[in-house]
C-alpha cells in the first residue's frame, strides 16, 4: 500500500461486552470505494481516541475466521447468512 489512506477500514461501536460480529469485507471502505474482492495482506486492528487525552481501554479478539459467504449460504440450507469475516470482539 502505498497510501495508508486508501485503507479499508470499518468503525465500529464499543462494547462493554464480548459480542460476536459478522462483517462483511465489502462493507470496509477507503473513502473511495468498498471493498471487492482485492487481494489484502493483513487485517489492523486499532483503537481512535480524542487525540488529546490518553484513556484506559482494552481490547480482547478471540477466534477471527474467514470465510466464503456462498459456502455460509449453503450450510445454511438456503437462508442468507452473509459474512465474509466473523469478529469476536
Amino acid at each position: 500500500m502505498r497510501n495508508w489512506e486508501d485503507r479499508y477500514r470499518l468503525q465500529l461501536p464499543a462494547y462493554e461486552e464480548l459480542k460476536t460480529l459478522n462483517l462483511k469485507l465489502s462493507d470496509f471502505s477507503n473513502g473511495t470505494k468498498n471493498y471487492n474482492n482485492e487481494k489484502f495482506k493483513a487485517v489492523v486492528l486499532s483503537i481512535q481516541g480524542d487525540y488529546s487525552r490518553f484513556s484506559d481501554f482494552s481490547l480482547e479478539v478471540e477466534k477471527v475466521a474467514f470465510t466464503d459467504s456462498r459456502l455460509l449460504e449453503l450450510l445454511s440450507h438456503g437462508k442468507p447468512k452473509l459474512c465474509n469475516c466473523i469478529f469476536m470482539i
